[in-house]
């Protein structure tokens, strides 16, 4: 299997329950997307035009080639440094 290097920085926000909703959709919007959006039972579900996305507390939102994705905190770390 061949490794790779992502070449440029990426957009992404941790999940903070009441807090970043609306900056977190906006990433998910970035993507072309026009979801909505609620955290009624304790996670940031967002939902509508694409395929529902369930971010738990503490979790980041990733954005990649158009698209997102969902990360513990653990695989974050794995992946990514501060710019």
């Amino acid at each position: 299997m061949n490794k790779y290097i992502l070449r440029e920085p990426v957009a992404a926000l941790q999940y903070e329950l009441n807090s970043n909703e609306r900056e977190i959709v906006e990433l998910v919007r970035q993507g072309g997307r026009r979801p909505s959006f609620n955290n009624m039972r304790g996670y940031l579900h967002i939902y509508n035009d694409g395929p529902d996305l369930k971010v738990e507390q503490g979790q980041w939102v990733v954005g990649l080639g158009g698209d997102v994705g969902v990360l513990t905190m653990e695989q974050f770390n794995e992946l990514f440094e501060p710019v």
